[in-house]
């Protein structure tokens, strides 16, 4: 897969005239059936990335869902465990290549690029020195190249369980507790900064509850409790850690009696205006309300 790209300033900025040039920015995504050699600037072998091999799973789940006590109360419960065997990663750049400047623009006989000794010094692959080295993919030149890398051994496991307690006919509440767990990757390659995450809190938990009537008129007050997770998404400003958050939510809805197919509702997210995010690089979640009438037609009206 071949990916051209814009590329990183240079810093100090490039003289007037002179720009990035897409050929020595190129990206390419490169099966690793055999795997790669990197080489320093001096053509020296300095790593290595190993054949990938084929991930191989196995999970068990167990649950059960049933109603007891004269059928007040509703349970689902479960439980799962997965192990990976040479898990395998999302594209990892494994070389920092050297940027090249077009020189055209500056109109110097037989000057036609510059190299600018810089590299690509922010991107994951960093061999234990600072600043990170020029280095390059045996058999491909200056081009920037991604690959999939295997992360040896991860478990998994966790539970999930909610209980609904059926008061009478018109009245309900119910709670919820989910918890997950992963194990560290057991064969990272030592280039690799960060690995993959399961971009999910540890715990969390639900609760509500619920009052309906057989005019078709509800209300429903729910809400939840995130714990505090680390998130690491595909850009810099997308990795971070999201504070723990609790968040109230409150909806209702009534039929308009005078026409038995109109109903109107309201529907309110963060009922208390509790900011907060829930992914790092996006805004702060508020307060949001809606008034809204919704129409049915057909049926047995």
């Amino acid at each position: 897969l071949y990916v051209p790209q814009a590329g990183p300033l240079p810093s100090p900025p490039f003289p007037p005239n002179v720009y990035i040039p897409s050929y020595a920015n190129d990206m390419y995504l490169r099966g690793a059936y055999k795997g790669f050699t990197i080489l320093d600037q001096n053509g020296n072998k300095v790593g290595e990335v190993a054949k990938l091999k084929p991930t191989v799973t196995k999970s068990f789940e167990l649950g059960y869902k049933g109603l007891f006590a004269q059928e007040k109360f509703y349970i689902d419960l479960t439980v799962f465990w997965s192990k990976y065997e040479n898990f395998m990663s999302s594209p990892v750049p494994i070389n920092n290549p050297e940027l090249i400047l077009d020189a055209r623009g500056l109109g110097i006989p037989g000057l036609d690029s510059i190299p600018t000794g810089q590299g690509w010094g922010d991107l994951v692959f960093r061999p234990g020195q600072e600043p990170t080295p020029i280095t390059y993919v045996e058999g491909f030149g200056n081009e920037l190249v991604l690959t999939y890398l295997n992360y040896g051994q991860v478990t998994q496991y966790g539970a999930t369980v909610s209980l609904t307690w059926n008061i009478n006919k018109n009245f309900a509440v119910t709670g919820g507790y989910s918890y997950i767990h992963f194990d560290e990757f057991t064969d990272v390659p030592e280039f690799v900064l960060t690995t993959p995450n399961p971009n999910t809190p540890t715990h969390k938990v639900r609760f509500g509850g619920k009052y309906m009537n057989k005019n078709g008129i509800f209300v429903e007050l729910t809400g939840r409790w995130i714990d505090e997770f680390l998130f690491l998404g595909a850009q810099e400003y997308q990795r971070g850690t999201v504070p723990s958050y609790v968040v109230i939510d409150l909806k209702g809805e009534t039929p308009l009696f005078f026409v038995d197919w109109l109903y109107a509702g309201l529907s309110i997210n963060n009922l208390f205006n509790n900011k907060h995010i829930e992914m790092p690089g996006t805004p702060e979640i508020g307060f949001l309300g809606r008034i809204y009438v919704r129409a049915e037609f057909g049926g047995n009206k």
